[in-house]
């Protein structure tokens, strides 16, 4: 698979969901999704059926799309813009706040900053203790 392996992966989601949309009973649902996998529909004029009794089944199937983001699927696309994200940083050209979202890991920037004061004062109080200047050198 290449570079254009989320376009064919879209083709065949795209068909998957449309047939698991009209064919999957709610027996089917249930099986794989639990109850959850019920839905209102399935007490309506045709019970057990995803589609409301009002629509047809192609136009209930064209509201839902199945779409992968693209360049997700390649790791070696993603490894790339990460190295990329963290040499634009280095250089001050990227914000923390856009590198985080670049490498997609989700930290609380609040949590993590109070986290990274607390450690800075510890290191100073310990330095202090020890006789040394925050930020200094030892003799």
């Amino acid at each position: 698979m290449g570079r254009n392996a989320e376009s064919f992966l879209d083709d065949v989601g795209e068909q998957w969901t449309s047939n698991a949309l009209q064919f999957y009973d709610a027996g089917k649902r249930m099986e794989l999704l639990g109850i959850t996998g019920l839905v209102k529909a399935d007490i309506d004029a045709k019970p057990g059926i995803m589609i409301p009794a009002d629509m047809s089944g192609e136009q209930f199937v064209r509201r839902y799309h199945f779409r992968t983001e693209k360049g997700s699927l390649l790791n070696a696309q993603q490894q790339e813009k990460i190295q990329m994200a963290f040499a634009m940083r280095k250089g001050r050209d990227l914000s923390r706040k856009q590198l985080f979202k670049v490498v997609k890991w989700n930290i609380n920037e609040e949590e993590n900053d109070k986290e990274l004061e607390e450690e800075a004062k510890a290191m100073a109080e310990a330095q202090a203790a020890a006789g040394g200047k925050p930020g200094g050198k030892h003799k």
